[in-house]
């Protein structure tokens, strides 16, 4: 029995079982949070989640009162609607008649939701004026130019220099835990260092920097806690360049779906003229 004991409780291994239900126990509140808070964005209320909740409290007893009843069936069956269609209607009515426009006009609800912010779900209609091509074809320019900054700025993210500047003169360099350069851009020279084995030197080099710099730096570069500031200086960088990559992705993003709005805008309206053409009689009375 000791034996197997000791089996049992074998800090080398662990029972398959087990791992799954640490993972899933871990990965069951998050996901469980995403799930309700992307039902929430779908459907822009918190009524299926403020009902769920009322039922796990009270029960799914029927209301007795008719009025508050039907009231409660028509705000669910909207908030279905919303979420299915991914298209967010004021009133049950309003998703009746989106339904009722639909099959008139041989549309899909996949393409009132592809042109967003064109259609007009309570007069049912495109709004206008529509984007033409030629703005749609510069917008797309600007934002490529945005989208090249953003790549040209990440490209910082995998520099192992950290930059710092000195408190007295201001003198602004970069560094790693073996050399220090003078930061800024420099086309015709090569920017002022030092290493390690200049400044160890009887009489140091300053590198191109003023010898007041080059004595300050110099003390920095062989201090042995340096290596932790440029760590945490490396953090700060990364973190700062992680946000402004997010907000260039987060602007392309936000573009092109507004271009691709615009332009599934553009085919829908090119789709009702032609339905409306061939419905005209090619004779009057």
């Amino acid at each position: 029995m000791h034996q197997q004991g000791e089996t049992l409780g074998n800090p080398e291994f662990v029972g398959l079982f087990e791992v799954w239900a640490k993972y899933l126990v871990s990965i069951g509140g998050p996901l469980a949070a995403s799930g309700t808070l992307y039902v929430f964005w779908r459907t822009g209320s918190a009524h299926l989640l403020r009902l769920r909740i009322w039922r796990l409290v009270h029960g799914k007893a029927a209301l007795h009162d008719a009025t508050v009843r039907r009231f409660i069936d028509e705000r669910t069956s909207l908030m279905a609607f919303r979420y299915s269609a991914g298209i967010s209607v004021r009133s049950l009515e309003g998703s009746r008649r989106l339904i009722l426009w639909l099959e008139d006009h041989d549309e899909d609800i996949a393409d009132v939701r592809a042109v967003g912010r064109h259609f007009d779900r309570e007069q049912l209609a495109l709004t206008g004026p529509l984007p033409r091509q030629g703005r749609l074809i510069r917008a797309l320019a600007v934002w490529a130019l945005f989208w090249s900054v953003c790549i040209t700025v990440s490209s910082a993210w995998f520099l192992e220099r950290g930059y710092f500047s000195l408190k007295e003169g201001g003198q602004r360099f970069s560094a790693t835990t073996e050399e220090v350069r003078a930061a800024g851009i420099h086309f015709f020279a090569e920017p002022a260092s030092l290493t390690v084995e200049q400044c160890r030197q009887p009489a140091p080099e300053t590198g191109g920097f003023s010898v007041h710099d080059a004595s300050v730096l110099c003390s920095v570069l062989l201090d042995s806690d340096f290596a932790r500031h440029i760590a945490k200086a490396l953090l700060l960088q990364r973190t700062g360049i992680g946000f402004l990559i997010c907000i260039y992705a987060a602007g392309v993003v936000g573009a092109l779906m507004k271009m691709r709005q615009a332009k599934k805008a553009l085919e829908m309206a090119d789709r009702l003229r032609r339905r409306e053409r061939q419905m005209v009689l090619p004779f009057s009375f």
